[in-house]
């Protein structure tokens, strides 16, 4: 049985929580045996806010060890791994620290808010020998996931053109305002935007150049819209993602093949042809869920997930950075 420590139990740790709790019903072989939460209220299972609805923000928390200090998480005897669910300054600091005590250790996006702070991280895992997976959860969801299936069998020719978008009320639920501050959150690119950037990166490689325009509207918060292009040969993509939407959270795709459309809305995959609409049939689970999975397997198995090798994630922070370059530059198209 493969214990675990939650780290957060804010908007994300409890989308994490909800899932150990699926997981367990089912019989799998994880365990939620730890929570760690600075927040006194939190960890009584009070309601926390968030752009994701879910039943999980009613908790009963009484069947863990609790904690509100870290470091006091970290030494809580017969730990295999820790989920990590903090503000996104904490990622590289909590992680490293979780391997250096022989912790395994998934941790939600974005990997970091640097390349060099990536580059740590992946040292100290092949140091100690631990595994480390970052949540970037798209590559797990059945309505990517297929697409990435679509491109890579050329059902429908090659890809010609792309839209990624991904749409949110600002965050100004966040604890300590934590995420309406650049230092700390990496504002929306490292927030909404990280996710089209992954799965991108992750369907269709490293492009040949991009650039990016924004929008800031809160001080301090850094650019609150993006919008980037990806060029590569003879294939245009562009990923647009906003803090300033009027209602709620959206997110969605369009991608234009040679002889087809796919469009994710709404939750729905349609495909569109010249002759017909058709809706996709999607495999079960989420990405929260099967990335969870995913993890625990490798470490069940003594594997590293193909999926979301830390070498991979890596590159989509060193892609939003060269994307913060052409926004400086006033949407400079820059070579990857």
């Amino acid at each position: 049985m493969i214990k675990v420590g939650l780290i957060g139990l804010g908007m994300m740790g409890s989308c994490h929580y909800s899932n150990y709790l699926k997981l367990e019903k089912e019989g799998y072989s994880v365990k939620l045996v730890a929570i760690c939460d600075k927040n006194e209220e939190v960890l009584q299972g009070k309601t926390v806010r968030g752009n994701l609805e879910s039943d999980a923000n009613k908790k009963d928390l009484s069947s863990y060890t609790l904690y509100q200090d870290i470091e006091e998480l970290l030494n809580h005897k017969d730990l295999d791994y820790v989920d990590i669910c903090l503000p996104s300054d904490l990622h590289k600091e909590v992680a490293i620290k979780a391997m250096e005590k022989g912790l395994h250790v998934l941790s939600e996006k974005p990997m970091a808010l640097s390349r060099s702070d990536c580059q740590e991280m992946i040292k100290t895992g092949k140091m100690t020998g631990k595994k480390l997976m970052i949540a970037q959860c798209l590559r797990f969801w059945p309505m990517y996931q297929v697409l990435k299936e679509k491109v890579v069998s050329k059902e429908y020719g090659n890809v010609l053109a792309a839209h990624f978008y991904r749409r949110s009320t600002p965050p100004l639920w966040s604890s300590d305002d934590w995420m309406m501050d650049e230092k700390r959150s990496g504002g929306v690119a490292m927030d909404l935007h990280v996710h089209d950037v992954d799965i991108i990166q992750h369907i269709f490689g490293k492009p040949d150049q991009l650039s990016a325009v924004g929008v800031n509207k809160y001080e301090g918060a850094g650019c609150n819209h993006i919008s980037a292009h990806f060029l590569y040969d003879n294939t245009v993509i562009h990923a647009d993602a906003s803090w300033i939407y009027s209602q709620g959270f959206t997110m969605g795709y369009s991608v234009v093949f040679e002889k087809a459309t796919i469009e994710l809305v709404d939750g729905i995959v349609m495909v569109k042809t010249e002759q017909d609409v058709s809706e996709i049939e999607l495999s079960d689970g989420d990405g929260y869920y099967n990335e969870i999975k995913e993890f625990v397997n490798c470490i069940l198995n003594d594997k590293v997930s193909e999926i979301a090798t830390t070498e991979s994630t890596m590159s989509t922070i060193e892609l939003i950075e060269l994307e913060k370059q052409s926004l400086e530059q006033k949407g400079k198209m820059l070579s990857c």
